[in-house]
């Protein structure tokens, strides 16, 4: 049966895995299903692109870039994005780091926590409230 978890081709969105071969050879495999008299009966077959799944994908793929983009525009903190730190008091004032991280605490009181990496590779988490967007002096 199937030898790893599932995930998402990255070419076309599809639920792929990865399973290995009779000879030993590993492969992109994909779950295929049947209808049968009495059920459906799924097996696997190596994962193949079609041209329509591939432009849903690409379609896909440019609404989600809009999207952060428009976040971005909005002024909120999005992954990937560069912040300074300019209030707190866990996190020296002035940290600039690039964001890898943002999710809501567990404590459900409304916090949303961020996590960003500096220049030097020293990660730190605080309040989404202690940061701002970072403005680089190119873009002015």
């Amino acid at each position: 049966m199937e030898n790893g978890k599932r995930f998402g081709c990255r070419g076309c969105g599809a639920e792929v895995f990865f399973d290995v071969n009779r000879n030993g050879v590993r492969y992109l495999a994909e779950r295929a299903g049947r209808e049968y008299e009495d059920g459906v009966g799924h097996w696997k077959q190596p994962h193949r692109h079609t041209e329509e799944a591939v432009a849903r994908w690409a379609e896909v793929v440019r609404r989600n870039a809009e999207h952060l983009a428009q976040m971005v525009a909005d002024g909120e903190i999005v992954k990937g994005q560069t912040v300074e730190v300019f209030k707190g008091r866990k996190v020296p004032k002035g940290t600039v780091g690039v964001v890898f991280w943002v999710a809501p605490e567990e404590d459900g009181y409304g916090v949303v926590k961020v996590g960003f990496t500096t220049a030097e590779g020293v990660k730190h988490f605080t309040n989404i409230a202690n940061v701002r967007a970072k403005v680089s002096a190119l873009s002015v």
